[in-house]
């Protein structure tokens, strides 16, 4: 059976994505303020269920887009379209300093945590100077039940997450009025009908710590020293050791156990980020430090399409003793390396609070703003929710630089970019794919606005289209089969017994194989030769009588001959029949009469295979009638 065989030199890239480059990507699709003319708090945000956001904090404000305040400080949330346009607002609380500082997604609506001042309003019950406070509201924004708890201090809840009943657990602090000193972190069951299950209070978790969401409905959270990891029922279940003191903002598991951890550490003047991947056991697996300024802050991350790492934090600039800070963003591959920093905001305080990852891999950053110049258009108050909304990056890229073997043309390919983004090849065509037939460099971009990612390749394509052997077939005894396996630009050949000629002389049945060099390309191909049945036998008789049997003469060929020509005379030597065609015999006919019952003479020319020496044989036959 023969085999074509060729070895391609493809060597793609390790990380799909991280061989491009880019232009101030992510860019900025829009940034919106939202607010009123008094001053909001915190500006969280999350994805909704429909494909937008919501945000969430506290609010002073009762006009622009929250109208309606119902005391001091309410809690304030607004959902957003996809395009950043306000669907509906909401205030909720009671006469006295109320706040959200998280939220999250759950069937049929959301959860939120913060704080709740004073009773009255949406505050039905209360238990002290200030309580914690945990919410569901529907799609619309209706309270569908809430819960103010604590204990007769200050209380108060930063962090909730679902449970797999649909209700909830939060985390918070609780302190008593007697001794400011003695406060606990709080953390609270609750069922999916808002009932409080429990309440635990420890003295050991550092006051800044998170709760985050881990596999197999766990959670994790932080001594400074170690992370815990707690089931539904509040019990801790394992630990793993920090390899040194570190306040995360948030913690993530990824699939293979290892875990991400993105915060700050005090070992130095200067408050540094420090993101980390350690091993299900706490071992380090890249570890990267940054600071761009006199301090920054680690507010939140998020992970991308293509596990890189979205650092979101406060940078915070000290110019002639006043101080500055903005909204940063970095961006860390897979293997903890940092791709770029990119900085929003103006020249007052900007201060960065949560980061979200939408499903085409855009982000959105979110906190608060008090500029009125840089990248703020339209401040509405003092302080206001400010939202960036970044495009997603191009996740294409092409493989390294490639040498194809045994092929006129080659197709290079990028899957679809997101939504808006222009793609332009090299050549000037804007599909997801194109086709190169001859050697050279190629690049692709895709664009949106003022980003622009791009990536490029050298192709070479040295080998035409190689015929090589031919088909397996049958070799007669005392004949010879050349085989040639001539490639225009190999530069060696080398057969299965180590000859090195384009050419070889086959004598007997049995595989042969050739590999032929040209540049980086090595081609295979084989062929099978078997020994022939005979390959001619000549019949000295035939009866045309139209009984379909014998009705014919004509030598039988067990081998395909390349040359053949049979002609057929009778005894006063007049050609009566010939033909080139061996599946045509003499049916015994001459001029379109049946030729008479009596000898007559055949001379058979052929060749059996390409290239060999022609042959012939003659001899007499009998027509009977």
């Amino acid at each position: 059976m023969k085999q074509h065989l060729t070895l391609i030199l493809f060597i793609f890239t390790a990380l799909k994505g991280f061989t491009q480059s880019y232009e101030n990507c992510p860019g900025m699709e829009w940034e919106r303020s939202y607010g009123g003319t008094a001053d909001e708090f915190y500006g969280g945000i999350i994805n909704s269920n429909d494909g937008g956001y919501l945000l969430f904090g506290g609010t002073r404000s009762d006009d622009g887009h929250l109208p309606g305040n119902y005391g001091d400080q309410d809690m304030a949330v607004l959902k957003l379209d996809a395009r950043g346009d306000v669907l509906w607002s909401r205030h909720y609380g009671g006469p006295g300093k109320d706040n959200a500082r998280s939220a999250t997604a759950v069937d049929g609506g959301y959860i939120l945590c913060g704080t709740s001042g004073e009773p009255g309003q949406d505050v039905t019950t209360h238990e002290g100077a200030g309580d914690a406070w945990v919410l569901k509201l529907d799609e619309d924004g209706a309270i569908l039940w809430q819960h103010s708890f604590g204990r007769d201090g200050n209380d108060f809840a930063y962090e909730a997450h679902p449970t797999s009943d649909g209700g909830c657990i939060a985390l918070g602090s609780s302190g008593a009025s007697t001794s400011s000193s003695s406060a606990f972190r709080q953390i609270t069951r609750f069922d999916a009908a808002g009932n409080l299950l429990w309440t635990r209070y420890y003295d050991h978790f550092f006051p800044s710590c998170p709760l985050s969401r881990a596999s197999s409905n766990t959670y994790f959270l932080t001594t400074g020293s170690h992370i815990v990891r707690m089931d539904e029922g509040g019990i801790f279940r394992d630990s793993i050791p920090l390899p040194f003191f570190l306040l995360p903002a948030k913690i993530q598991e990824l699939d293979d156990g290892s875990l991400l951890l993105a915060g700050n550490t005090y070992g130095s003047v200067d408050l540094s980020a420090i993101a980390l991947r350690l091993s299900s056991q706490g071992e380090i697996i890249w570890e990267q430090r940054y600071n761009l300024g006199a301090a920054q802050y680690v507010a939140d991350f998020q992970v991308g399409l293509e596990g890189q790492m979205f650092i979101l934090s406060q940078r915070e600039e000290v110019l002639f003793m006043a101080s500055s800070r903005d909204y940063s963003l970095a961006e860390i591959n897979p293997e903890g390396q940092i791709r770029q920093h990119l900085g929003f905001g103006g020249s007052q305080g900007d201060l960065a609070e949560a980061i979200a990852l939408a499903a085409d891999g855009s982000l959105l950053l979110s906190g608060i703003s008090r500029s009125t110049d840089g990248d703020i258009s339209n401040p509405i108050g003092e302080d206001d929710f400010w939202v960036v909304k970044l495009s997603a990056i191009p996740t294409f890229a092409l493989p390294s630089d490639t040498t194809v073997c045994d092929a006129g043309q080659f197709t290079l390919s990028i899957p679809e970019p997101p939504d808006g983004f222009d793609i332009a090849w090299s050549d000037g065509s804007n599909e997801t794919s194109l086709t190169v037939s001859a050697s050279g460099a190629y690049w692709v971009s895709a664009s949106l606005g003022e980003c622009r990612a791009s990536d490029s390749i050298q192709v070479r394509l040295p080998v035409a289209d190689w015929e090589g052997l031919p088909a397996d077939t049958a070799l007669c005894e005392q004949d010879v089969l050349l085989l040639d396996a001539t490639l225009e630009g190999a530069s060696l050949y080398l057969w299965q017994d180590g000859a090195q000629s384009p050419f070889y002389e086959v004598v007997k049945p049995d595989r042969y194989l050739v590999k032929a060099l040209v540049e980086d390309c090595v081609l295979v191909d084989s062929i099978t030769i078997r020994w022939c049945e005979p390959c001619l036998a000549i019949p000295n008789a035939f009866t045309p009588n139209g009984d379909g049997v014998n009705d014919f003469f004509a030598p039988i060929l067990q081998c395909p001959f390349p040359a053949y020509n049979l002609q057929v005379f009778n005894r006063w030597g007049q050609l009566v029949f010939e033909s080139q065609d061996p599946e045509k015999g003499w049916d015994g006919t001459f001029d379109g009469l049946p030729a008479p019952s009596e000898v007559y003479f055949y001379q058979l020319s052929y060749q059996e295979f390409q290239g060999t020496q022609g042959q012939r044989r003659q001899g007499d036959l009998v027509l009977l009638r």
